[in-house]
C-alpha cells in the first residue's frame, strides 16, 4: 500500500468525522421521530379514554345525559369507578371526611337532604350507548349468568341491595317546618249558621234577627321525635370504593329512614303498653314508639271493619271506605290512598281477576297483574303493614291466630308530618379502631289534626281477615 500524505490522511478522517455526525443527526433524528409518534399514540389512548369515560369536551348526542359520565375512572388505574353524576358539595364534604385524618375532635356535621331516589340504572345507560354506537357487549365467561355480560369496567362498582317495599308514606302527607321542638298547628273549626227568611213582612229584620256564631280553632301539637341511624366505615373500605361507597351509604341511609317512617306511620302507638306485644317487648327506642299511627287511630275511633277471621271480599273494602263517609267521596276521593300488606295485595289481584261483570271491572285499574287503582283510590304496597296479627287487630300472645292482616285507607289531609330538621349527618373519628362513625339523624312528628271518630272518620280499616 502506497504511503499516504498527510494532507490525505486528514482528508479521510475529516471525511469519517462527517459520516459518524450524520449517522449521530439521523439517530437522533430517528429517536426524535419515535418519541412524537410514541407521545402521539398517548395522547391518542389518552384521548379514546377521555372520550370514552365522558371527560372531554366532545359534543353530546341530543338524548345523553351530559353528566351521566362525569367522574369515571378506569378500573385499571387502580381507583373505584364512579358511573353517574359529579359529586355534590355534601357528598364530597363525606368522601373528604372519610378520607382526612383532619376532622375535628368532635366530628364533621353537615345537614341536607338524602334523596332515595339519587342514582340511575347504569348499566342500561351504558348498553343502551353501546348499541347506539354499533358495539357489541362483550361476554366474558361462557356460562348464561347475568355477570358474564357485565363490562370489567363495572366490577369495582357498588349497588344497593333492592329488598325494601316500604311504601314512602312520608311523602303522602301535608309537611310543616317546626321552628321548635314543640310546634302547635292550628285549624280553623267555626262553622257560619245561615238563617233564611221565607217572609216578605220579616226581610226588613232579616238581618237584626239573625244571631252570629264565633269562629273557634283547634290545635294539633307536634313534637319532634328523633331517629337515628349510625354505620361504621373502616378505613380499608373507604380507601377500595370511595365515591361509590358515598353513594351506596346515601341511598342506604335515605332508604332506612324513610322505611322507619313507614312503620311509625303505620303501626306507631305511645300509651303506657303498646297494642303489640312484640312492638312493647322492643321497647321505647324504636320507630313504633314514635307516635300513633294509622292501626291505633283507626282501632281506638272505632272505625275498624272486622273481616270475621276469613279471607276478606270486595263487599269488607267497600264497607272500610263506607266507614269513612264524605271523607273518601267527592274532592276526597282522589285524595285517599289504599295501604296494603303484601300478602294482601296478591289477594287483591286474585279476587279482581276473578270478577267477570264489566260493570265491576269498570271500577278498577288492572293491567299486567297490578292494581293501580280501587274504588278510584290509588293503592299502595308496603311490607310494615302487618299481616301476624290476631282477629282483635292486634299482635299479642292471647290468641293462637297470628295470621291476620290489617288494611287502612287513609285521606292524608286530615294529618300532618312536622319536619324539625332535615337529615343531619355527622362524621365521627374512630382512628384506634381504623374506622369512620357515619351518624344520620332527622326529627319529625306525625299527628292527625283532629282526633279520628266517627264524625272526623279520616282514616279506617278492615282487621280480622286471614291472609
Amino acid at each position: 500500500m502506497d504511503s499516504l500524505t498527510l494532507d490525505q490522511v486528514l482528508e479521510a478522517f475529516d471525511k469519517r468525522c462527517e459520516e459518524r455526525e450524520a449517522k449521530k443527526s439521523a439517530q437522533e433524528k430517528s429517536d426524535q421521530d419515535a418519541k412524537a409518534r410514541l407521545d402521539a399514540l398517548k395522547k391518542e389512548i389518552k384521548d379514546e379514554v377521555k372520550a370514552e369515560l365522558g371527560t372531554t369536551s366532545k359534543p353530546k348526542a341530543d338524548d345523553e345525559d351530559p353528566n351521566a359520565n362525569a367522574g369515571k375512572t378506569p378500573a385499571a388505574f387502580g381507583a373505584a369507578v364512579h358511573f353517574g353524576k359529579k359529586l355534590s358539595k355534601e357528598e364530597q364534604m363525606i368522601v373528604d371526611g372519610l378520607m382526612t385524618k383532619n376532622i375535628p375532635g368532635n366530628g364533621l356535621e353537615m345537614k341536607f337532604k338524602l334523596d332515595v331516589q339519587d342514582g340511575e340504572d347504569r348499566l342500561r345507560y351504558y348498553f343502551r350507548h353501546q348499541a347506539k354506537e354499533g358495539k357489541k357487549v362483550a361476554i366474558d365467561g361462557s356460562s348464561s349468568y347475568g355477570a358474564d355480560i357485565v363490562p370489567e369496567v363495572y366490577g369495582t362498582d357498588l349497588y344497593v341491595r333492592a329488598t325494601a317495599m316500604h311504601g314512602d308514606l312520608a311523602k303522602l302527607f301535608p309537611k310543616v317546618g317546626m321552628t321548635s321542638d314543640v310546634e302547635h298547628i292550628m285549624e280553623l273549626l267555626g262553622k257560619i249558621t245561615v238563617s233564611a227568611y221565607s217572609s216578605y213582612a220579616n226581610q226588613n229584620t232579616a238581618i237584626e234577627n239573625v244571631t252570629p256564631t264565633s269562629e273557634t280553632t283547634g290545635s294539633a301539637t307536634l313534637t319532634a321525635r328523633t331517629f337515628v341511624a349510625k354505620e361504621n366505615v373502616y378505613d380499608r373500605t373507604a380507601a377500595d370504593t370511595k365515591v361509590n361507597l358515598v353513594r351506596a351509604l346515601k341511598t342506604n341511609m335515605a332508604t332506612e329512614f324513610a322505611s322507619s317512617l313507614s312503620k311509625a306511620i303505620l303501626n306507631g302507638d305511645t300509651t303506657a303498653t303498646h297494642m303489640d306485644e312484640d312492638l312493647e317487648a322492643a321497647g321505647a327506642n324504636i320507630p313504633e314508639a314514635m307516635w300513633k299511627g294509622l292501626r291505633k287511630l283507626t282501632m281506638a275511633g272505632s272505625l275498624g271493619t272486622d273481616g270475621t277471621d276469613a279471607a276478606y271480599t270486595i263487599a269488607n273494602l267497600l264497607s272500610v271506605r263506607a266507614k269513612m263517609g264524605k271523607y273518601a267521596l267527592g274532592p276526597n276521593k282522589q285524595l285517599c290512598k289504599w295501604i296494603f300488606g303484601v300478602e294482601s295485595y296478591n289477594k287483591l289481584v286474585g279476587l279482581l281477576l276473578a270478577q267477570t261483570a264489566a260493570p265491576q271491572m269498570a271500577n278498577y285499574t288492572l293491567e299486567g297483574g297490578d292494581v293501580d287503582t280501587f274504588l278510584g283510590h290509588e293503592v299502595l304496597v308496603s311490607q310494615h303493614q302487618r299481616e301476624d296479627l290476631e282477629i282483635d287487630g292486634y299482635a299479642d300472645s292471647t290468641g293462637t291466630d297470628g295470621n291476620q292482616g290489617f288494611i287502612s285507607l287513609v285521606n292524608p289531609n286530615g294529618f300532618v308530618l312536622g319536619v324539625r330538621e332535615e337529615i343531619s349527618v355527622r362524621l365521627v373519628p374512630d382512628p384506634l379502631n381504623a374506622r369512620t362513625q357515619i351518624q344520620g339523624t332527622l326529627l319529625m312528628d306525625f299527628q292527625p289534626l283532629e282526633t279520628p271518630s266517627a264524625s272526623i272518620s279520616v282514616c279506617s280499616g278492615l282487621y280480622g281477615f286471614t291472609v
